[in-house]
């Protein structure tokens, strides 16, 4: 899909909430914003970025993405737990060639420091004589709450240090608070790699955290001891917390887990033959998700993720258990089949497997139904 049709599909996922009810972030407005920029300055959001930004800035080791990078650049290469278990390399760089206003940017720790030097001068270029890329009245509007956002307590307790006293989102940052001073920051993540930059802006302070890994834990470890120590706080075993919320999480993902295996009927079958399960399958967000009967064995591909392929294995009853190709994606999940009172298949709903699964699949928002059973001139 185009960063368009991207955009206008967004009107057929399901809502989950009223109007500015309640915090719910989506990737896809900040295409919108891309969309926006591009309709606005009449040119690519990628030639806005390098003439805008990039250049007055002096941002060269900055790339729009991973088809820009040049013989040369000293890229690290992302890093994932196949199977929530053995840490392994990513095969392929990433390239975010459509909603790029959202992410896929790769920089380096040397042009993001120039990029939180300008936002903690409040839009004035350093040593650029002057010169603004945006105004001090437009950085007070980003930097002021526009949705709050409840406080959830520690994961353990170690954690305890870290919770705020305020959390929200603003323009494109989130705010909170620690040891009393005003945090901005952001994370950022895809396939391999996360990271988070922090700004403390009454301190002139400025902390990014570039990993070639996903562990979120490990960048907000970095950033909590990083400022204890330009706030002169006293040391904190940050690792060992962040360590005991991760072993948390997983032991939670076991026991989730182990009551999908109590609850389930081993011994039931599917109410068709198997070859009745596969068609193709549409929902009015994402579109066509074909699913085919090969020997003894259905498989499913999403028709516009190549990287969505896998095996589908009886789970009980109608549902199935779809088993990704690429187990770097740690998110296999749950198909389930509901049938009319004829026995033909009505509708197909998903959900992840394990609550470890990263929120960006958002399978539970699909409504798939057969394409025989779609509403006329659905695409």
């Amino acid at each position: 899909y185009t960063t368009r049709e991207v955009a206008e599909r967004l009107k057929d996922v399901p809502l989950a909430g009223g109007f500015r009810e309640q915090y719910a972030y989506d990737n896809i407005l900040f295409g919108v914003a891309q969309l926006v920029v591009e309709q606005a300055a009449g040119q690519s959001f990628k030639q806005f970025l390098q003439q805008r930004i990039w250049q007055p800035l002096g941002m060269a080791e900055t790339r729009y993405n991973s088809d820009d990078l040049a013989a040369g650049d000293d890229v690290a290469i992302g890093h994932a737990k196949y199977d929530f278990k053995d840490l392994r390399p990513i095969p392929t760089p990433t390239s975010w060639r459509n909603v790029s206003g959202a992410g896929g940017i790769y920089s380096s720790a040397h042009d993001m420091a120039r990029w939180m030097r300008l936002q903690l001068a409040g839009g004035e270029i350093p040593d650029g004589g002057g010169k603004r890329l945006f105004s001090a009245a437009t950085q007070r509007q980003m930097w002021t709450m526009l949705t709050p956002i409840p406080v959830p307590p520690p994961a353990v307790p170690a954690l305890a240090p870290a919770v705020p006293n305020f959390l929200g989102y603003a323009q494109g940052w989130q705010l909170s608070d620690y040891a009393g001073h005003k945090l901005v920051w952001h994370t950022g993540g895809w396939p391999g790699q996360v990271s988070r930059l922090t700004l403390v802006p009454a301190r002139g302070i400025g902390i990014v955290v570039l990993t070639n890994a996903e562990s979120g834990a490990a960048f907000n470890a970095i950033t909590y001891a990083a400022l204890d120590l330009l706030l002169g706080r006293a040391p904190y075993d940050w690792v060992a917390a962040y360590a005991a919320a991760q072993a948390k999480a997983q032991g939670n993902a076991e026991a989730d887990w182990n009551r999908h295996l109590a609850a389930r009927d081993a011994a039931s079958t599917p109410s068709l033959p198997l070859a009745k399960y596969a068609g193709t399958y549409r929902d009015p967000w994402y579109g066509d998700v074909q699913i085919r009967l090969a020997g003894k064995q259905l498989q499913m591909q999403f028709a516009h993720t190549p990287d969505l392929a896998g095996t589908l294995s009886h789970w009980q009853h109608d549902t199935f258990l779809v088993r990704w190709r690429d187990r770097s994606l740690n998110a296999d999940a749950f198909v389930s089949f509901a049938l009319d009172p004829d026995g033909r298949i009505r509708e197909v709903r998903m959900q992840p497997v394990s609550p470890l699964t990263d929120f960006s699949f958002d399978f539970q928002d699909l409504r798939l139904v057969p394409v025989a059973a779609a509403a006329p001139g659905a695409r």
